[in-house]
Parts: structure tokens; sequence; C-alpha cells
């Protein structure tokens, strides 16, 4: 932009040479602010950086505020009841033996037969 006037950097093009246009040149020139063109690319240079700037204090700022990533435990809680318990017939299944009945308590609800002392 800074450049429209001077037209000193080289320009690249496809095609014929000898019909090429600085692009900001001709921008500028049909708007009728080509004696502006170091003014706004000063204005389009500071926006750009302020920008910039922003996005870097906003991801900052939203770093700060991350809350910690709650830390899975390294020791995991004996379960209440095992698996064999819970699953009866399955460990049985496997091992070829036959599973022991269920066992009821008051309300009807089946539950896993804990194995006898002795067993």
């Amino acid at each position: 932009m800074a450049d429209a006037r001077a037209q000193e950097l080289p320009l690249v093009t496809t095609g014929d040479s000898e019909f090429v246009e600085h692009d900001f040149h001709a921008i500028f020139s049909n708007l009728g602010v080509l004696e502006y063109d170091t003014k706004i690319s000063l204005i389009v240079r500071i926006l750009g950086w302020c920008g910039m700037l922003a996005c870097v204090a906003w991801l900052a700022l939203r770093l700060r505020a991350r809350e910690p990533e709650p830390s899975v435990p390294t020791v995991l809680p004996k379960p209440a009841i095992s698996l064999l318990e819970r699953y009866p017939g399955k460990a049985y299944a496997k091992l070829g033996t036959p599973a022991p009945a269920p066992v009821s308590n008051e309300s009807g609800t089946h539950l896993a037969r804990k194995p006898d002392a002795g067993e």
C-alpha cells in the first residue's frame, strides 16, 4: 500500500509484463486517495499489530482462567462386591464347575451366595 505512488516494488505477475498494473495504485487512484497511500498503509499496519496482540492476550487470559483438570486417582477404590459375586455364572462357566444357587434376602432380591469358610 505504501508503495502505491512510488511503484518501486517488483510485481509478481503472469502473462505479458507490459500490461502489468500496480494493484494499490489502481485501487487508490480509482478511489481518489492516492496521495494518502502511506497514511493508509500505516493505519492498516497498526490495526494488524493490534489484532495480533489482542489474539495473544486473549489466549493468555484463557489459559490463565482455565480450571485445572481433575486428577485421575492413581489407586482405584476396592469394589463393594467382587466380580465373582456379581457374575457368579460366568466365572464358574469358565472353570467348568456348576455355579452355586443364588441366595435371596427378605425383599426377594437375589444375592450371590458367599462361599463358606470351608470352600
